[in-house]
């Protein structure tokens, strides 16, 4: 099989991914009147070297807080997406078990169990105190270094074919910083970039009790003192361009702490007191529209793995109203 048609499967394949789900997007459909011309042509600007990264479309969500996310082209979605495909079975085997943002089998209900385990095993079952460490790292995606990525990236990656389409993935945002929220090659990206991170706290500061989302990272101790000075530890280390936010929380799990949007205290999770509060809104509207379902079926399924039986009680009411 020659190289054009090699690449022609690779973006066949990446674009049936790209399409899963949402068949009824205009640039989708639009693509797909003449699916096998747009593929072939990308598949020969991919191999002859006349591809080039087309411009971003930005929207605002909020969730709660708000966030520009950049979309690209179709044709430009599969490019990433085939990155993505070609990238991961590189990285996967290289990440630490600990780490839980975009990977399969992962997630932040994954992220809490773990931390949750981890509060138990630090607490030899709840004999002793624990105090948790956590950070984040101030506007990760607009802070990330190109040129750091790119070394982390081509460490690994020794294929100059796809590295060429991995920098020119790379280079297609910011100036010099950055990566776009909302691409599937952002999500790996964020993972390789803190990878660095996380080996420091597991194998140079032996640190068992850490995990990490995305930029959200916990370490639990037993010892009081120990948090602090992983602090200073992990201030003095940071060297890939970033900015820690400088409120460290240091906590007792006994007092509750915060995880990825639920409280975790010794007996298990609770929804956060701003999520009650969003609950009790939803309740009492006497119609939903379609966003309201949503925020009910979203709602439904973070609570399935907390302590939230009255709230879950309410929404599942209705839900079996609508």
């Amino acid at each position: 099989m020659d190289m054009e048609n090699y690449v022609f499967d690779l973006v066949s394949s990446a674009f049936r991914k790209v399409a899963a789900g949402k068949s009824g997007n205009a640039d989708i459909l639009d693509f797909k009147v003449d699916e096998f011309r747009h593929l072939a042509e990308l598949a020969h600007d991919l191999v002859y070297g006349a591809y080039q990264h087309g411009v971003y479309a930005k929207f605002a969500v909020h969730d709660p807080k708000c966030r520009t996310i950049n979309t690209a082209s179709i044709r430009d979605r599969i490019v990433h997406r085939l990155v993505y495909d070609a990238l991961v079975p590189l990285f996967e085997p290289r990440f630490i078990y600990d780490s839980y943002a975009a990977r399969v089998g992962k997630g932040v209900h994954r992220a809490r169990a773990r931390f949750f385990k981890f509060a138990q095993r630090a607490s030899k079952n709840l004999r002793e105190e624990v105090f948790v460490l956590h950070g984040d790292v101030v506007k990760y995606f607009e802070s990330v270094d190109h040129e750091m990525l790119l070394d982390g990236l081509r460490r690994v990656c020794c294929d100059g074919w796809l590295m060429n389409l991995v920098e020119s993935v790379v280079r297609s945002y910011g100036n010099g910083k950055g990566m776009p929220i909302g691409s599937v090659t952002s999500q790996l990206f964020a993972n390789v970039y803190l990878h660095e991170l996380d080996r420091f706290m597991k194998h140079e500061l032996g640190e068992d009790f850490y995990l990490r989302y995305n930029d959200d990272f916990f370490i639990l101790t037993s010892t009081k003192s120990r948090a602090p000075e992983l602090q200073t530890h992990i201030s003095c280390w940071m060297r890939l361009n970033l900015k820690l936010n400088t409120t460290f929380s240091i906590s007792r799990t006994s007092s509750g702490i915060d995880v990825l949007g639920a409280v975790s205290f010794p007996y298990g999770f609770v929804p956060r007191a701003k999520t009650r509060q969003k609950i009790d809104i939803m309740v009492s509207k006497t119609s939903l529209d379609s966003r309201d379902v949503r925020a009910v079926l979203s709602y439904l399924g973070s609570l399935d793995s907390m302590c939230g039986y009255w709230a879950q009680k309410r929404l599942l009411g209705v839900a079996g109203g609508l």
